[in-house]
């Protein structure tokens, strides 16, 4: 017997239960295309681009998302019942996708197709979570602990890069700490202040509280622009030139200002270590 049946266990999947399993499966690869062709969709965690990240992304794993797919086509079947065995990633990979089903149809994305949606799910997850004690067990004894709990670091971290880039919605979505408005107004008053400091320093007048307050918002407006154009995943890569963006449209609007003596003022740019300064403030937004 080869090594592979050693680490697996059988178990039988009606098509009801492989159902469940496969549109949750389906909808984790058709996911991963869209975020491979456009980027992150624009209210994932994934695109705030100038805050640190609240919690573990994850990473992502082409050899985890192959385990989906392997485990999508053996679910895929037209009788009335199949023996499968499955180690016990695919194991996990099979309640990973009956879960995401349910929250499909609980957010109302799909329409429930059985009596008693919740049940049979909870009753398959059961089901699923049984059997991958038992192939875990199995797992263990022929490749040993150290190379299970790897593993199953790896799949954990691949279940929550694929929640925050390729099923993230905002449906039942809780709001961020201290709510989405007040994050974005920190933000802006984060940039007033680097600002003030900056403006100060190039021999720049300082406009009002409210002037200011202004441009950082058309700042940041033009930033969007010029996202829009340059694509999400080429401005992921490129944060730093995003951040002066911003700052070279403030610059730009304050040389016009008057000192307080009523000359005109100084009209240069920011120069290198301006540009750095900048670029350490955005790295450490990130």
């Amino acid at each position: 017997m080869s090594i592979a049946n050693h680490i697996t266990t059988s178990l039988r999947l009606s098509c009801r239960e492989a159902k469940i399993i496969r549109i949750g499966l389906f909808s984790i690869a058709n996911g991963h295309e869209l975020w491979r062709a456009r980027g992150s969709p624009p209210y994932s965690p994934a695109r705030m681009l100038f805050q640190r990240c609240r919690v573990d992304e994850g990473e992502y794993s082409a050899e985890d998302l192959a385990t989906v797919s392997r485990v999508a086509a053996t679910a895929t079947f037209t009788s009335q019942s199949r023996r499968l065995r499955l180690d016990p990633l695919e194991l996990a990979a099979c309640a990973f996708g009956a879960r995401v089903t349910e929250m499909q149809v609980r957010h109302g994305h799909i329409e429930a197709w059985l009596p008693n949606h919740t049940g049979a799910s909870r009753k398959l997850l059961a089901k699923l979570e049984r059997l991958r004690r038992r192939a875990k067990g199995a797992y263990i004894r022929v490749r040993g602990q150290a190379a299970f709990r790897e593993a199953s670091r790896r799949w954990q971290s691949f279940v929550r890069f694929a929640r925050a880039y390729f099923l993230f919605c905002r449906c039942d979505r809780p709001r961020l700490p201290f709510g989405n408005r007040d994050v974005r107004r920190r933000f802006v008053q984060d940039l007033i202040e680097y600002f003030k400091e900056e403006l100060s320093s190039t021999g720049l007048q300082v406009p009002a509280e409210e002037e200011l307050h202004s441009l950082v918002r058309r700042g940041l407006r033009s930033a969007r622009r010029l996202m829009a154009d340059m694509g999400v995943m080429t401005v992921r890569r490129n944060r730093a030139f995003l951040f002066d963006r911003i700052c070279s449209y403030v610059i730009d609007r304050c040389r016009g200002l008057k000192n307080e003596d009523g000359g005109p003022l100084n009209a240069k740019r920011f120069g290198q270590e301006s540009f750095v300064k900048r670029e350490k403030y955005s790295n450490e937004q990130r």
